[in-house]
């Protein structure tokens, strides 16, 4: 079962930022699942997936959700990572991270402290079809 979502959110100052994301099928071990985010530097988009069996098809969905933004192309998308656990990512005045752990919150965490802090754009975890992925 794949669930298929998009968003665009503004933010304070008029900026959309242009949001991707897929839920792949979920597998009897969350250790068998990858999860990925992208991120536009040049246009704050990104995308991200869960629940991917392999880290490349991971990958290849969340980067194609990250270039697909309404007015143009985001040529940039960066890999900002990719876990069978879960990802973050921070950004702010310092640029952007990624961080890591086994929860949304440690990998939060991770993420605000390898960027010498910011905010939070997106975590995303293992999840089944049902459950939160964030």
């Amino acid at each position: 079962m794949v669930n298929l979502q998009r968003a665009a959110l503004a933010f304070a100052g008029g900026a959309a930022l242009t949001v991707g994301s897929v839920t792949g099928a979920a597998s009897a071990h969350a250790d068998d699942v990858w999860q990925s985010i992208y991120y536009s530097p040049s246009t704050g988009s990104f995308g991200f997936v869960n629940n991917f069996p392999t880290m490349a098809d991971a990958d290849r969905a969340a980067r194609s959700f990250c270039i697909q933004i309404p007015h143009g192309a985001a040529p940039d998308c960066t890999l900002v990572g990719h876990s069978t656990g879960c990802v973050a990512l921070a950004t702010g005045d310092n640029g952007w991270s990624a961080g890591y752990g086994s929860t949304s919150s440690d990998a939060q965490n991770d993420a605000l402290a390898n960027n010498h802090g910011g905010h939070i754009v997106r975590a995303i975890c293992p999840a089944g079809p049902n459950e939160p992925n964030g």
